[in-house]
């Protein structure tokens, strides 16, 4: 009788596994990742999305993403509304201690000053002072940069918000990653001057601390898409700002 019972159980939990109704205990099945956009209901970086649909489909688990104003995603995933944000400055998490990062960066990214003025000219941050100065909210590795050289700022709700007064005179620079300023500017038509680069760091991506558990398994993830290619394939337009291990982020924390 023993016997049956036990032959009974094990053919059970055959079928369970065949069939997948048991999954593994340390990665839950879906997880929902906020991306920021500003004004939008879309996030303009794709790229970035399919990266991580392909890293989490890795470890076995599938993503959906949601998206949501600037810093809100940081504030679901701390309270943990969601699983995770797309991809931050590490430098974020000082204010947000449920979540962590997961180590392998999927990009580097530089901070610029734009103006529509020729008579300004932008080296680094100390040359920021005594200037009008905008950033988008929620940009908070923007604000640490402009705290750290105490530099006074206003914040934008987008740097598309922010143009008419930099036509104007009444703003005199914005800082904002080039990469995303430099494509609003464009979409406007519009010629501006860019500062060399105030700072270049990395960003990650992060994910509230209860699943601190598929840490491992994301980072070995990330690090076969990099080695068989994947990585690069899916970046598309973004491939020039995959990380270059020589990159020495500056001003500490990135």
């Amino acid at each position: 009788m023993l016997m049956k019972l036990l032959t009974v159980c094990a053919i059970t939990l055959c079928l369970c596994l065949h069939s997948g109704i048991i999954f593994s205990a340390d990665v839950q099945n879906t997880f929902v990742i906020g991306v920021w956009h500003i004004a939008e209901n879309k996030y303009d970086m794709p790229e970035i999305e399919a990266i991580l649909v392909e890293a989490y489909r890795r470890i076995g688990a599938t993503v959906t993403f949601k998206c949501l104003p600037p810093k809100r995603d940081l504030v679901w995933a701390n309270n943990d509304e969601i699983d995770a944000c797309a991809i931050r400055a590490k430098v974020v998490l000082r204010n947000y201690p449920n979540l962590v990062e997961v180590p392998v960066p999927l990009l580097h990214y530089s901070l610029c000053a734009f103006t529509a003025n020729p008579g300004i000219t932008i080296h680094n941050g100390n040359d920021l002072r005594g200037h009008s100065v905008g950033v988008t909210i929620g940009k908070i590795s923007d604000e640490v940069l402009l705290q750290r050289y105490g530099v006074n700022y206003q914040t934008f709700v987008s740097p598309i918000s922010a143009v008419p007064l930099l036509l104007n005179g009444r703003l005199d620079v914005f800082v904002h990653d080039c990469l995303s300023c430099k494509s609003y500017l464009q979409q406007l038509q519009l010629e501006n001057i860019a500062s060399h680069p105030l700072y270049t760091g990395y960003a990650y991506h992060i994910i509230n601390r209860k699943h601190e558990n598929i840490i491992p398994k994301l980072s070995d993830a990330f690090t076969s898409m990099i080695q068989d290619g994947t990585m690069k394939r899916l970046a598309g337009r973004l491939v020039e700002y995959l990380p270059d291990r020589t990159l020495s982020p500056r001003l500490g924390q990135s």
